[in-house]
Parts: C-alpha cells; sequence; structure tokens
C-alpha cells in the first residue's frame, strides 16, 4: 500500500492545494522511506526528490533531502549524496534537530568511508555518536522532569 501511493504521487502532477501537497510529500517519503536499504534506489531517490520539491514544512525537507541521498549512495553517485546530506544537515541545524544532525552525519561519514577517507569517516561518525549521546542526555532529563518515559505499548 506504501509503494503504491508513493508511485501514484509520483505519477500524478502538482496538486495546487497546501494541504494536498504535504500529504503527497508524505506518501512520497513513506515510499523512499519504505525502499531503504534495499531498493530498488532508483526509484527511492525519485519519490525522495519529488518529496522535496513538495514539502511543506522544513522537517519534510529536511528528510526528503536525508533519504534522497541515502538511495544516491546506494546507488554509488557519492558526490550527489554528499550534497543531498549537507542540505538536509543545513536544515536539520536550522531547526535545532540534533538527532536529525546525527543521521545526517552518520550518512556523510559513510561516504567518507566508501570513498576511501577512513580518518574523515571516523570524525564523522565520533560526532554523530555524540549528537546521539547528547541528544539522549537532553530527552533523559526531559523524561525525568515530566514523570519518566511513557509507557510502553502493548
Amino acid at each position: 500500500m506504501i509503494l503504491w501511493r508513493a508511485r501514484n504521487a509520483l505519477a500524478a502532477g502538482d496538486p495546487h492545494d497546501l494541504l494536498a501537497r504535504g500529504r503527497m510529500a508524505e506518501h512520497l517519503i513513506a515510499g523512499a522511506q519504505e525502499l531503504q536499504g534495499v531498493g530498488p534506489f532508483d526509484e527511492g531517490a525519485a519519490f525522495a526528490q519529488r518529496a522535496q520539491r513538495l514539502a511543506q514544512t522544513g522537517r519534510q525537507h529536511a528528510f526528503a533531502a536525508f533519504l534522497g541521498a541515502g538511495h544516491l549512495r546506494e546507488l554509488g553517485r557519492i558526490e550527489h549524496a554528499r550534497a543531498g546530506f549537507t542540505a538536509a544537515l543545513e536544515i536539520y541545524r536550522d531547526l535545532g534537530h540534533r538527532r536529525g544532525e546525527a543521521s545526517v552525519r552518520t550518512g556523510l561519514a559513510d561516504c567518507d568511508r566508501q570513498e576511501g577517507r577512513v580518518e574523515d569517516a571516523r570524525a564523522g561518525f565520533t560526532a554523530a555518536l555524540e549528537i546521539y549521546r547528547d541528544a539522549e542526555a537532553v530527552q533523559a532529563k526531559f523524561d525525568a522532569l515530566n514523570g519518566g518515559p511513557p509507557a510502553a505499548a502493548g
């Protein structure tokens, strides 16, 4: 169902209504996310690229750029992937979205690794890990101040 919706959104014209544009972007993002790590990567990249064009929020735009960059990396298009990750990184920084920033830094470090730049990759992965640790600390403080984490669903 996810891929069916994403493929239909990819084939459709651009809606004029802002709400419809955002909804279509969400379907395309879901399709790109569904294909992450499994492919077909060219289709995932197409979903993400269209989602970026339709995105109505900074988070949508950043996540679509991140997903698209991941698909491009899988296709071996490292420079294009790096550009997508860099665009997502700037948006996540502007939003103050630390976990998004850490995820993108991991993607950039993986690009370095694929290019054989081991020290750059190590530095990138280390920077991402520090951000994740900081983000977890912030979440732990929030949970402590608000009576603990939410109960597990189940």
